[in-house]
C-alpha cells in the first residue's frame, strides 16, 4: 500500500493570500477533516491556525504578516504528524524567503511612549462593556479629535484584521459603509471596505489585511488616523500615519528583503 504523502505546496495567486486551503486529498489521508487546528512551524517559532473546512482561518493572517508572505510566493508544508507542519516560504526567484525575526525587539529599539505620538486630549476610560459591543477589549479608547484619532494596534485588530472606528470620529464626519482609501506616510494607497456592524459600529474590513502586511504593523504599534479628503460621491481618503520608529522598521524590513533577494 502506498505511503500517504507528507508534503504539499501552495502557490499564492493574486487575491488569494488569505484564502489558502489544505488540499482535500491531503486532508483525507491525514484524516484531518475532523481537525480544527494546525500548528505551523518555521525555525524555532510556531503559529496556531484554525482550520475551517480545510481553509486556513484565525491565526493565518499573523503567520502571513510575521513571515512576509506575499502574492506569487510558494509555501511548502511538511507534515510532522497530528496536524503539525514544518513550513518553508519561497519567493518568485525560487529562493527561500529570509525574513527578519519580528518576534524579538530590534536592536536598540525602545518601547513607544506618549511623546512619540501626536496627542489630541487625555484618553478617557470606558465603562466596562461586553467584548462584542466594543472592539478594544477593555483598553483605553483612542484619543479622538474632530478630524482624526490616535490609537495603537491591539491583539484583536492584528488577529482579526478589523479596526473599529470610534463613534466620536465617524459619526461627526458622516462616514458610511463603502470604499475608503488609506494612505501611509510615503503616500502609497490601499483600498479598503468600510463595513457597518450596527448603528454604532463602523469598521475597516476587506483590504485592511493587505495594508497591515505591507506596512509591517504589529501589536502595540501606534498610529494616527486622519481624514484628509471627503468629497461627494468619492471614497474618503485617510492618512494612516505610522510612528517614526515604525516607518524606520518598515524601511529596514524592505531593505533586508531586497538584500536577501540579491544574495540569492
Amino acid at each position: 500500500m502506498a505511503r500517504p504523502p507528507t508534503h504539499f505546496f501552495k502557490f499564492v495567486p493574486p487575491g488569494f493570500l488569505l484564502n489558502l486551503s489544505i488540499p482535500s486529498s491531503f486532508l483525507t489521508n491525514l484524516n484531518g477533516k475532523r481537525c480544527s487546528e494546525a500548528i505551523l512551524r518555521r525555525g524555532r517559532h510556531e503559529w496556531s491556525v484554525d482550520i475551517d473546512d480545510g481553509v486556513f482561518g484565525d491565526g493565518w493572517m499573523r503567520f502571513v504578516r510575521e513571515n512576509g508572505v506575499q502574492e506569487f510566493d510558494f509555501i511548502v508544508f511538511k507534515n510532522q504528524g497530528c496536524m503539525v507542519f514544518d513550513v518553508m516560504v519561497f519567493e518568485q526567484s525560487t529562493c527561500e524567503k529570509h525574513y527578519p525575526n519580528l518576534f524579538d525587539k530590534m536592536e536598540g529599539e525602545e518601547p513607544l511612549t506618549e511623546s512619540e505620538t501626536i496627542r489630541t486630549h487625555r484618553p478617557k476610560k470606558v465603562k466596562k462593556r461586553k467584548r462584542n459591543d466594543y472592539a478594544y477589549e477593555d483598553e483605553e479608547i483612542p484619543q479622538v479629535g474632530s478630524g482624526c484619532f490616535i490609537g495603537k494596534m491591539t491583539p484583536y485588530v492584528i488577529n482579526k484584521s478589523r479596526l473599529y472606528l470610534p463613534v466620536d470620529f465617524w459619526i461627526p464626519n458622516r462616514l458610511k459603509a463603502g470604499e475608503m482609501i488609506l494612505r501611509n506616510n510615503k503616500g502609497r494607497s490601499w483600498k479598503v471596505e468600510l463595513k457597518k456592524a450596527n448603528e454604532r459600529l463602523l469598521y475597516l474590513g476587506s483590504g485592511f489585511t493587505a495594508f497591515l502586511v505591507a506596512n509591517g504593523m504589529e501589536e502595540g504599534d501606534a498610529f494616527k488616523f486622519e481624514l484628509a479628503e471627503k468629497e461627494e460621491d468619492k471614497p474618503p481618503i485617510v492618512n494612516f500615519m505610522l510612528s517614526a520608529k515604525q516607518v524606520c522598521k518598515v524601511e529596514w524590513i524592505n531593505q533586508s528583503q531586497r538584500d536577501d533577494s540579491q544574495k540569492c
